[in-house]
């Protein structure tokens, strides 16, 4: 397995997203990365808790490693959160409103989230 830090204030959720996220691609018919990953949750300032960056950590090592092309150019302006386990199916996120109107407020322009399917 390649070396990955997590740098950033992240709890041990999110530094847990190392054990989720090296399965994920090999599943997808993909590789993980075999040089050195550094993943810097900025602003480090700011605790970063729980699974919400899994998908997006992820993401970013698939384009950054060009095993996925974006059809975004700009992901600067999209905001990611979901969680997923380690066969890459998303998992769903509590509390998903509040990021979303926090997001909002730190100028983000989109945010994708989770499908929520309400029962009867």
């Amino acid at each position: 397995m390649a070396v990955t830090a997590i740098v950033g204030l992240g709890d041990s959720a999110v530094k847990e997203a190392k054990t989720v996220c090296w399965p994920v691609p090999k599943n997808l018919d993909m590789a993980y990365p075999i040089k050195k990953v550094v993943i810097n949750l900025s602003p480090s300032y700011i605790r970063k808790r729980g699974a919400y960056l899994d998908l997006p950590m992820l993401v970013g090592l698939l384009i950054e490693s060009e095993q996925v092309r974006s059809k975004i150019e700009t992901w600067e302006e999209i905001a990611l959160a979901y969680s997923i386990n380690t066969t890459g199916a998303l998992v769903g996120l509590d509390r998903i409103l509040p990021m979303v109107i926090h997001a909002r407020k730190l100028g983000w322009k989109s945010m994708l989230v989770p499908l929520i399917l309400l029962l009867p």
